[in-house]
């Protein structure tokens, strides 16, 4: 996930776009890295629900 984030910023510092596909692709950026880091919340808080109840 991290990769491909890297590669689309490189791309939109390399490319020669148009500034509203520059922002059309920040946004999507932005908007992907705020998904993956809400999926890995709940990953995160399911699996330590998941230990708890393995502790008891």
């Amino acid at each position: 996930m991290g990769v491909v984030c890297v590669i689309l910023l490189i791309l939109l510092l390399n490319s020669d776009w148009t500034p509203i596909m520059q922002g059309l692709a920040l946004l999507g950026l932005v908007a992907g890295f705020m998904l993956y880091l809400l999926v890995s919340y709940k990953m995160f808080r399911l699996f330590g629900t998941m230990f708890k109840e393995q502790q008891k």
